[in-house]
């Protein structure tokens, strides 16, 4: 009866961890996510910087 004990107390260990991994995982998806949309948008900026300074120049120049 102890054995089975100790396995029930192990298998509700199990899923505790399991569940607990589940959540970060959750939220490392998320956060993954979001940084992908900053780079999106800090290219697009980047690229807007570029131009401008490009434009700027050759209106300098002129």
């Amino acid at each position: 009866m102890g054995r089975i004990l100790v396995l029930q107390t192990e298998v509700t260990q199990s899923r505790c961890v399991a569940s607990n991994a589940q959540g970060e995982n959750e939220g490392l998806n998320t956060l993954t996510q979001d940084l992908r949309e900053v780079s999106v948008s800090t290219a697009a900026e980047s690229s807007f910087c570029r131009r401008c300074i490009s434009s700027w120049r050759t209106h300098m120049t002129s």
